[in-house]
């Protein structure tokens, strides 16, 4: 599917860089800290080769996946998506987006018991529950 001298595309989204984006090349990485459909676009003008994106939540992936629709490429063939937070509409595009699910409820649950035991002088014991890779129809093998 993909040449090895292809980069792979790890994106980490962060909305405190709404000036721009942030380009660093590491090796054959490629991390983009706010990529969206615009930012996709730049990124194929500028001849940038990758293989795979990683979004740092699913809405970015959906941008993502326009841009590179727009563009001729194929998500999974010639690009594969993954998104982060698992959105109920996740399962839904065309293809359903692979995508990272936090347990949001129990999350929310284990921030209200460390609260808890703040507020009764205790010192909170919290273990992070383990995100789950959802795979789905947008990623395909290297």
């Amino acid at each position: 599917r993909a040449s090895s001298d292809r980069a792979i595309m790890i994106v980490c989204g962060c909305n405190l860089f709404e000036w721009g984006t942030f380009l660093r090349r590491m090796d054959n990485f490629l991390m983009d800290l706010c990529l969206d459909e615009a930012n996709v676009e730049r990124l194929l003008d500028a001849g940038r080769r990758f293989t795979a994106i990683f979004s740092a939540n699913d809405q970015m992936a959906f941008g993502a996946a326009l841009a590179l629709h727009r563009r001729g490429l194929r998500v999974p063939q010639d690009v594969s998506l993954v998104g982060f937070d698992d959105l109920a509409a996740s399962s839904y595009t065309i293809p359903p987006l692979s995508s990272v699910h936090q347990p949001m409820q129990e999350l929310g649950r284990l921030a209200a018991t460390a609260m808890l035991d703040l507020l009764a002088g205790r010192k909170p014991g919290v273990a992070m529950p383990a995100p789950q890779l959802v795979s789905r129809e947008s990623t395909a093998a290297a």
